[in-house]
């Protein structure tokens, strides 16, 4: 990174990349820029820049005629103002805060300082609604994923089976009491009721008739 885009990239609402004096700390701007940086290579490459005007670039040498077409040119111009900074689509980057103030009335700066508590406000607001939600989103995948593994246990095709099985078993077991109970209440023939379910007599008699295709020359 070059110095010029590292001095930009300064934040100054960071206190950790200020000096006391308001210019930018030479151990920030090493990290940015990936060398040693001498104070002076930054008076030489901005020599007006500080924490409240981050300016790069060195002015212009004065003369009576650049000074007079200076002042012609901010007599036409027109001052900003608040609304011009409320019409924005964005906010001010840092680097143009300081040149949008300058040319702004004295007047207006208290309204801009409103502005400006009043957007911070908002983001703040934006900023604990996100973690509300979050905290909600977080909140609702923990118990989902309880849920899913209780409901939805991860066994495999044999384990499965397997438990298929001795629900089966089970039931069977269950019907066999309840028609011993029958027999015993009711002085029933148990021999002559037939416990099984429905399935397991069909394939009982699917068993007594066989399983193998009757061949073409077999069937009269």
């Amino acid at each position: 990174m070059e110095l010029e885009e590292a001095l930009l990239s300064l934040d100054p609402l960071d206190d950790d990349q200020w000096t006391q004096e308001k210019a930018p700390k030479l151990d920030v701007l090493k990290e940015l820029v990936g060398e040693a940086v001498t104070r002076q290579q930054v008076i030489d490459v901005a020599p007006q820049f500080t924490r409240e005007n981050m300016v790069v670039g060195t002015p212009k040498e004065d003369n009576d005629a650049e000074e007079e077409g200076l002042r012609e040119g901010r007599q036409e111009e027109v001052m900003p103002s608040i609304d011009d900074y409320l019409d924005r689509e964005d906010v001010l980057e840092p680097h143009e805060v300081s040149p949008f103030l300058e040319k702004m009335d004295d007047k207006e700066l208290p309204l801009m300082m409103q502005a400006l508590d009043e957007q911070m406000d908002e983001a703040t607001k934006n900023i604990e609604a996100a973690k509300e939600l979050y905290r909600k989103l977080k909140y609702a995948k923990a118990i989902t994923g309880v849920t899913m593994k209780a409901r939805v246990p991860n066994t495999t095709n044999t384990e499965a089976i397997r438990e298929y099985i001795n629900r089966q078993t089970s039931a069977r077991a269950n019907r066999y009491e309840r028609a011993a109970k029958i027999k015993q209440e009711f002085g029933l023939d148990l021999s002559k009721m037939d416990p099984r379910s429905m399935i397991d007599r069909a394939m009982s008699r699917k068993r007594q008739r066989g399983t193998e295709r009757p061949k073409r020359g077999q069937m009269q």
